[in-house]
């Protein structure tokens, strides 16, 4: 059967005067049970006008000022004010101001006005303001606001700043003895090392400069804990923390000859860009006396913000 084109009364003023068929300019309101425009090709835009709420709401693609329902499912889903729902589900959730929902389940969450739910669970959410939930879960969570959560979980969270959770760390041990001698020297000269970082491109180890690299700009908490031996002899060492071979901080501890080896601590906090090495170095203060970096000596570099 061939389409057909629905039949009308045309009217004069208000009386029936004759039939005709639609023409294209012809619509039949939504009140009126119609979608309020002349082609399908019309009617997404006229959709996103408007408020959806529904029990029940699903469709490959979404877009309304307002998404309210019990249960909203879709491919893409874009809401120029907010999507309210027991249930959200979909690849894509964007809203301009917040998803607020029992459930939210996306691929990529993107809400300017944050995200609150009592679980949130997307491989990526993005928030402006902040990510609230009972259980915020994610592979990627970046959120300007901050994240609340009595559980969260996610293999990268980053914060306002960029920073990532957990904090990036670097550590080294000394495996062997160190260097045994008279001038200053970088944590573990000499010394057969092992290291391990969070993630390389955030914090990595140079074995044969004897220093961290930084890969971010931020700030940097530096530990070493120097097990340290100076034979027979009594002396002053300086320990330092340098960025770049520049002193940031130093301490002058004594070691009391035969009574060793001492553990001699240093702890700082200095910025730094990315690129910029840190280290600590040990130096015997009154030569030509001696100092060794012994075995189980370790050094951490973390990120605090």
């Amino acid at each position: 059967m061939a389409s057909a084109i629905p039949l009308k009364f045309e009217f004069d003023n208000t009386t029936p005067s004759s039939l005709a068929e639609f023409t294209a300019a012809n619509t039949v309101s939504v009140i009126n049970g119609g979608t309020g425009v002349s082609s399908l090709e019309l009617l997404g835009a006229s959709l996103s006008s408007i408020d959806l709420s529904s029990t029940w709401v699903s469709a490959t693609n979404i877009t309304a000022t307002n998404v309210s329902a019990t249960s909203v499912s879709s491919t893409y889903i874009y809401a120029e004010s907010g999507v309210s729902s027991t249930t959200v589900s979909g690849s894509y959730l964007i809203a301009a101001n917040e998803v607020s929902a029992t459930t939210a389940s996306a691929t990529h969450i993107l809400a300017e006005g944050g995200v609150s739910s009592t679980t949130a669970s997307s491989t990526y959410v993005i928030a402006a303001i902040a990510a609230s939930a009972l259980l915020v879960s994610a592979t990627d969570i970046l959120s300007e606001g901050g994240v609340s959560a009595n559980a969260l979980s996610a293999t990268t969270i980053t914060g306002a700043d960029s920073m990532p959770l957990p904090a990036p760390f670097g550590y080294v041990q000394t495996d062997t003895d160190g260097t045994d001698s008279t001038n200053e020297q970088n944590f573990g000269l000499g010394a057969t090392t092992t290291n391990i970082v969070s993630n390389s491109d955030d914090i990595s180890w140079d074995d044969s400069a004897k220093n961290f690299i930084v890969g971010v700009a931020g700030t940097y908490e530096v530990f070493a804990n120097n097990v340290l031996d100076t034979g027979t002899q009594s002396d002053l060492i300086d320990i330092t923390i340098l960025k770049n071979g520049s002193d940031v901080m130093s301490i002058s501890p004594r070691c009391f000859g035969n009574h060793g080896p001492f553990t001699r601590t240093i702890l700082g906090v200095t910025t730094a860009a990315a690129a910029d090495t840190l280290t600590v170095s040990i130096d015997p203060q009154t030569g030509p006396k001696t100092v060794t970096l012994k075995t189980g000596s370790s050094m951490t570099v973390k990120r605090l913000k």
